[in-house]
């Protein structure tokens, strides 16, 4: 838990007092483009370490895979999994306000 409290910190002093505007972006203020984060910093990171080839969907995919292979409730699951709604029934399950379940 300690991991992500440093890293809410870090993120509110990265953010400062800012309230519009990009969060991350290039030295000259304009967005950074997926296809640059890939080619700068994602693949050859992965190159290095030996791993496939891939985008940021591995992370989705890693993610879905260590929640399967747990006893993650499905309907949590699929909440995080940020995909729409595949049943009706998630429409109901309120989820999103209740933190401390998720964190647990």
């Amino acid at each position: 838990m300690d991991l992500c409290v440093d890293l809410a910190e870090m993120l509110r002093a990265y953010i400062g007092t800012r309230t519009s505007g990009l969060l991350f972006y290039t030295s000259s203020g304009a967005q950074i483009l997926q296809s640059n984060v890939l080619r700068d910093s994602l693949h050859p990171t992965l190159e290095k370490l030996e791993h496939v080839k891939g985008g940021f969907n591995i992370f989705r995919s890693y993610r879905i895979t260590l929640l399967g292979k747990s006893d993650c409730p499905d309907a949590l699951k699929h909440f995080w999994s940020v995909h729409a709604h595949t049943h009706i029934s998630e429409r109901y399950a309120k989820l999103r306000g209740e933190r401390e379940y998720r964190l647990e």
